[in-house]
């Protein structure tokens, strides 16, 4: 399925998350993806990203994030997708 998005646009195509961290403050998430699986677009936004501080956390259930990509840089939190959020004051939140 990767070879057949290779070359398209995504979300950090389109989307303006470098205006998102213009106010943050150092102890505010930048980024919380629940239920994003093995963690695919929050590794994509620490890419673009490299030198902010500001947390990106990857949540789901731990069945899920047992198999999660390690990447640093990347927070990785169990959160149940029904449950009241754990986070709180994100700038960019999304849910799967």
């Amino acid at each position: 399925m990767a070879v057949q998005r290779m070359g398209m646009p995504t979300w950090l195509d389109v989307y303006p998350y470098k205006t998102k961290i213009e106010n943050l403050s150092p102890e505010q998430p930048l980024f919380v993806d629940l239920g994003g699986g093995l963690g695919h677009q929050s590794i994509a936004l620490r890419e673009k990203l490299p030198n902010v501080r500001n947390k990106i956390i990857l949540q789901d259930i731990p069945q899920t994030l047992e198999h999660a990509i390690k990447h640093p840089g990347v927070e990785i939190m169990v959160q149940d997708f029904f449950q009241p959020q754990q986070t709180k004051g994100n700038n960019i939140h999304v849910s799967a």
